[in-house]
């Protein structure tokens, strides 16, 4: 590359590396990026007004000392820019940045003590600027990665002692990074014992799956402890892919092999383990989970939780584990319903309404569940004679919107389904079967039915 703008930031006695480069660029706007992107760095993006005023045409100065005028309309992709972060220590930082190169470079950072750059090539602009950090609020209301979580989590890399150079990245690989967890999932928690890790089911359908159980049971993160508590407005979810969703397992596993740190085995036992899905969903998550694996998160509160670089709960291990053993009777009870719906055609002690084309016509999502549809209404069968009309609440007895609208193109079956809980009293749910997946959603403690 011929110029690269490279932000500098001390942290302990590691640098942290972060920038771009770029053969030729007037200036460039990404939908993910928080800044507009220029010659001279990070600047504010432009504002609508100054985009609709064609005499508004700032000059961005090139290291070189050549100056190029923007075009009144701000590129929105450019292929030729690519984005890089590294991490070094002090005094390896110029053969460091060497790697690079660049014939221009400018570098700005925040007033780290190490090599005397300014005795470097000449052609290396160097900046102090103090308040260039990446946690301004502005920055993290984007959507994009937080800077300074991923410095922090390559920080943790480096106590390795071995020097981390991340391949350059062109705009979308670096800013729109993949969602690794699939819309099946999504749900807040993923719960599994520890001895328990990446269950695998043989279904009595042939079929190879691998069991994912979910919930959302807190309303506040103070109480994230009290999972067990018979809260009618809890809902469970038991997942069967076909595929296994690796981030879930790693993060389990890694906070299982730290959790018992300094802990004698007599005092270590099995525990629930929780891992925040929607945490996993963030931007900047998915890109540190991408380029730096499951080791970027922080044991912490006495090694019960993960966090990210920015403070976000990722995992916690339920120590003492107080009531939440009893969410493995209703994950078991789930599990009978999903080995029986697969079991035959004829389908002892279950009762399904079929309701899938109510919500897909054609392989499209139907306007049956809206984006501010809080509960649905189906009569359903049941294994009384006495049919009642089922209230079938969002994120308790049926998936959210966004879950079953993203999975469209897979659906093979939606059905209301009922069990017996007693003589009079049957549980109800819904499942959803994929090409690549099948799953129960129904509220853990409430989600019965009384018939006379």
């Amino acid at each position: 590359m011929k110029y690269a703008v490279l932000y500098v930031s001390t942290h302990d006695n590691r640098i942290g590396i972060h920038g771009f480069g770029f053969e030729t660029l007037s200036a460039a706007r990404f939908a993910k990026v928080p800044l507009l992107v220029t010659p001279e760095g990070y600047k504010p993006k432009l504002t609508g007004v100054q985009l609709k005023d064609e005499s508004y045409d700032p000059i961005y100065k090139y290291p070189d000392g050549e100056c190029r005028p923007k075009n009144p309309v701000v590129k929105r992709e450019v292929a030729e820019i690519c984005f890089i972060d590294g991490w070094t220590d002090r005094t390896d930082i110029v053969s460091f940045i060497e790697q690079l190169d660049a014939e221009h470079l400018t570098i700005i950072h925040d007033g780290f003590k190490g090599a005397n750059l300014t005795e470097k090539p000449k052609d290396w602009t160097v900046v102090r600027k103090a308040d260039f950090k990446f946690d301004a609020a502005e920055h993290n209301k984007s959507k994009g990665p937080d800077r300074d979580g991923m410095l922090f989590a390559i920080r943790n890399l480096s106590y390795s002692g071995e020097r981390i150079f991340v391949n350059p990245y062109n705009a979308n690989e670096y800013w729109e990074s993949d969602k690794s967890i699939h819309p099946i999932l999504n749900h807040k928690w993923s719960y599994s014992l520890t001895s328990e890790i990446g269950i695998e089911i043989d279904g009595f359908n042939g079929q190879h799956y691998y069991e994912y159980f979910l919930g959302d049971h807190a309303k506040s993160n103070d109480d994230l402890e009290v999972l067990g508590k018979e809260d009618p407005e809890t809902g469970f979810a038991l997942v069967w892919m076909r595929e296994p969703a690796a981030v879930l397992d790693d993060i389990a596993k890694y906070h299982k092999e730290h959790l018992w740190d300094g802990k004698r085995r007599y005092e270590q036992y099995d525990v629930i383990n929780m891992v925040n899905i929607y945490t996993l969903l963030k931007p900047k998550i998915q890109f540190e989970v991408r380029n730096f694996g499951v080791e970027v998160f922080e044991p912490t509160d006495y090694n019960r939780r993960l966090v990210s670089g920015n403070g976000d709960l990722v995992s916690m291990s339920l120590v003492p584990p107080r009531i939440s053993y009893r969410i493995l009777d209703i994950r078991d009870e789930y599990r009978m319903i999903l080995d029986t719906y697969l079991g035959s055609d004829k389908i002892a002690n279950l009762h399904l309404t079929d309701v899938t084309d109510q919500f897909y016509v054609d392989g499209k999502f139907t306007k049956l569940y809206g984006q501010t549809t809080d509960m649905l209404k189906f009569t359903a069968n049941n294994h009384t004679l006495d049919k009642r009309e089922l209230q079938l609440i969002r994120g308790l007895d049926m998936p959210l919107r966004s879950t079953l609208a993203n999975i469209a193109d897979t659906v093979t079956r939606v059905c209301i389904v009922t069990w017996p809980f007693s003589e009079r009293v049957y549980r109800y749910g819904m499942i959803v079967e994929t090409s690549e997946s099948v799953s129960l959603w129904a509220a853990g403690y409430s989600g019965k039915m009384f018939c006379l």
